[in-house]
């Protein structure tokens, strides 16, 4: 017999909340013939962003799904234990009403249904679906991206149930999918042909089903899970961008429950050969929602592909943003500039340069100065500062959210200050800072550098160098200051390097002596630089490049950067490299091959690129501000707050070929 089948889509949007299910009884009018009932199919009708046919709805972003003559519906029937595949039905121009948004159809019950008892109907459009025991699977593979008019099926699907002796009621569908909507702009003078794809890191990564090594995603719609069953994966489609035109361009997926991390846009050309794009999408904080359509811009400029935003301007180069700020300390990820800064206000604020030409957002950490970043193997930041009541203050972001801050307090009430900070390669924080109280008993007590590391959960604190002034009986005396701070690196089997400045004081009876250097201390070893009466010593960073530690010092007259080389017990500066110019330098940053210093030649901005020195005539820094170097790859940068505007900027190094 035929039952007549109503169903109707909203023409506005793609979003939908999910599945529902009804119960079907008995509405008036109703026409009776034999085994005849009529139902209605609802089509998703909720605001939102995403037709059976595609079309963009004018003046908006809204992708509307409508029926269209030649829509194929199946419909399948379950009774128990019993699942059949009832007559698949094809709409006629005829059965389309109101513009696409209404479709009325008829369709035979199987005999194998007892209408006299309850059952359920189960509907699908716009995917290929079988019954195999006592399962619907409806395949669910993601499709290439291809122009908007081109993706003739957007799979939408429903249940109801139907009561024993009824003969009207209603289907509601609901999207299984979601929409990647991607618009290309091609500005080059020739047109582009290209496959578009999104790419992602780790497999495990994926936020949408797609085939593997075990088979195509099958969704069930009894049971409303998906498995990997065998079968051929579809292939996508080459498309054409006209030169100096756009092509919209739409891909449905079927969300699992991951969140869309970090993606880039690839593009296969002609002859196998791909291009990336040179910006990337920051992962989502929540996961795709079934209904919704995503929309993605992108801008081919002939050599170049980067997403944009909807106006298709090209995105900032990473050394042309600027942020209101006076720099403190910077570091470098994996695409990205991390910087602690401060505005004048006495807080700590944290930001991020990204190479996508846009920053992360501010992060507020209250009161505080003298701030340091370093940023972990996962490209999560970890940032130190001195509070107002003087505790070294430690965060750390997990790429989600920053933590609660854990305080570092002195060992016998006194202040702390000065801290710097190093990540192993396990993630955890290794913390060299000035205790004026990190040990006491002497007969004047003075500030002592600290070494601190939570890789046991806690923070476990150990004195590295004790201050003091002790007398030691008549006019004897003896004492060791260490009043200019302390540096950290770790290297890549995680032992700790430190240098401070160190001053050593002597007196007796007939005279006195004075030695300054600067003192290095590992988890293994100690030494130091060269020993002068003179006050010719100051330090300035440490860094490790990969491959070996490298300290920034000033060495008697020169200031200059050295490897750190342990021997035995035994650590000592080897192969020193001079700053020529007459400088105060900031910070390093190096790789195996390249290291880079960043400060000031007087009040104007600093770099030295291996042997080559450069003073930006042209750039004054602000006064009590910091300066920065960092890397990102091969590319080289000195973050600096330039006083014309009070804003933090970055300098991209020019390497000589």
């Amino acid at each position: 017999m035929k039952n007549k089948f109503l169903l109707w889509a909203v023409s506005a949007l793609f979003v939908i909340t999910g599945c529902t299910t009804d119960v079907i009884v008995d509405e008036k009018p109703v026409t009776v013939n034999g085994r005849k009932i009529t139902l209605t199919a609802s089509m998703p009708n909720e605001a939102s962003q995403t037709r059976l046919s595609l079309e963009q709805e004018a003046g908006t972003k809204n992708i509307t799904v409508k029926w269209k003559a030649g829509d194929v519906v199946q419909f399948f029937f379950k009774q128990d234990a019993t699942l059949v595949a009832g007559t698949p039905v094809t709409l006629a121009e005829t059965d389309i009403t109101m513009e696409g948004k209404k479709a009325a159809f008829s369709l035979e019950v199987p005999t194998e249904i007892d209408e006299q008892s309850a059952f359920t109907v189960y509907s699908l459009h716009g995917a290929e679906a079988s019954v195999n025991g006592g399962k619907i699977n409806a395949n669910v593979s993601p499709v290439g991206f291809k122009p908007i008019s081109e993706l003739t099926d957007v799979p939408v699907a429903g249940k109801v149930e139907v009561a024993a002796g009824a003969s009207a009621g209603d289907v509601p569908l609901a999207h299984l999918g979601v929409l990647h909507c991607l618009t290309i702009r091609n500005s080059a003078e020739a047109e582009w042909v290209v496959t578009p794809a999104l790419d992602f890191v780790n497999a495990e990564d994926a936020w949408f089903y797609r085939p593997d090594v075990a088979g195509i995603p099958y969704y069930d719609l009894v049971g409303e899970t998906v498995e990997f069953l065998p079968g051929t994966p579809l292939s996508p489609s080459a498309v054409t961008v006209p030169a100096g035109g756009s092509l919209q361009l739409v891909q449905w997926v079927m969300p699992n429950t991951n969140i869309t991390p970090e993606i880039w846009l690839t593009a296969q050309l002609t002859g196998d050969i791909n291009v990336v794009s040179s910006n990337s999408k920051p992962a989502r904080s929540t996961a795709l929602v079934k209904g919704r359509a995503y929309h993605l811009y992108a801008l081919w400029e002939g050599t170049s592909l980067n997403f944009t935003d909807d106006t298709f301007t090209p995105p900032l180069a990473i050394d042309e943003l600027t942020l209101s700020g006076d720099l403190m300390h910077a570091a470098d990820g994996s695409g990205f500039i991390g910087v602690v800064y401060s505005k004048g206000d006495g807080k700590v604020y944290y930001n991020a340069a990204q190479t996508s030409g846009t920053w992360v957002g501010e992060t507020d950490f209250g009161t505080g100065s003298e701030a340091r970043v370093a940023v972990d193997r996962s490209d999560h930041p970890h940032v130190v500062f001195k509070t107002a009541d003087n505790k070294i203050a430690y965060l750390r972001h997990n790429g989600t959210a920053w933590s609660s801050p854990v305080y570092i307090e002195s060992n016998d009430a006194g202040a702390c200050s000065k801290p710097d900070i190093d990540v192993d390669a396990g993630g955890n924080a290794h913390i060299t800072y000035t205790d004026t109280r990190g040990q006491n008993g002497n007969y004047t007590d003075h500030p002592d550098i600290m070494y601190a590391v939570n890789s046991s959960g806690g923070f476990v604190k150990t004195v590295i160098h004790n201050g003091y002034y002790e007398f030691n009986g008549g006019a004897d005396a003896g004492a060791d200051y260490f009043n200019k701070g302390s540096y950290i690196s770790v290297d890549g089997v995680g032992n700790y390097y430190i240098i401070a400045h160190h001053y050593a004081y002597w007196k007796w009876m007939s005279g006195t002596d004075r030695t300054y250097s600067i003192a290095i201390t590992t988890n293994s070893a100690t030494g130091s630089s060269s020993v002068s009466s003179a006050d010719l010593y100051d330090l300035y960073d440490l860094e490790f490049n990969g491959t070996e530690v490298v300290a920034l010092y000033k060495d008697y007259t020169a200031n200059r950067t050295a490897t750190i080389e342990v021997s035995a017990a035994t650590a000592l500066f080897t192969n020193p490299q001079d700053i020529v110019t007459a400088v105060t330098p900031h910070g390093l940053s190096g790789t195996s091959s390249a290291t880079l210093v960043a400060g000031l030649a007087a009040s104007n901005l600093f770099t030295k690129y291996n042997t080559m020195e450069n003073t930006e005539s042209g750039v004054t820094v602000k006064t009590g501000t910091r300066v920065a170097a960092v890397n990102i790859g091969t590319d080289f940068f000195s973050v600096y707050t330039d006083n014309a505007d009070s804003k933090i900027k970055i300098l991209k190094i020019i390497i000589p070929v």
